[in-house]
């Protein structure tokens, strides 16, 4: 619903969901976004994560990441999470790579 809502950019009806969509859509329109895809929850273990972090201390975190100290509990859980989350792009981008490299080949 949340990506078809930016895709069509249709606003929500709810009132306190307003502010959300207009700073991503903003976000987006600067980034030059050209479509959008659900992130399926098998590879974003990394916002699980942080959500079952925010859970059990039953507050929020806001971190800059420049100025943690090492060996931070939620860096170490952050950062053993993100090379799994990241694989599909990482293969998804390799495998396109070689059909490039195939396509150009036959010409």
């Amino acid at each position: 619903m949340v990506l078809s809502m930016l895709q069509r950019r249709k606003q929500p009806k709810a009132k306190r969901l307003l502010h959300w969509y207009r700073l991503t859509r903003r976000l987006a329109d600067l980034c030059e976004v050209q479509s959008w895809t659900h992130h399926y929850r098998q590879h974003n273990k990394m916002a699980e994560w942080l959500a079952n972090y925010a859970m059990d201390n039953r507050a929020s975190a806001e971190v800059n990441w420049l100025q943690i100290a090492e060996g931070n509990r939620l860096e170490d859980g952050v950062l053993s999470r993100m090379d799994d989350d990241c694989k599909q792009w990482v293969t998804l981008g390799r495998k396109m790579e070689e059909l490039k490299g195939a396509v150009s080949e036959d010409d």
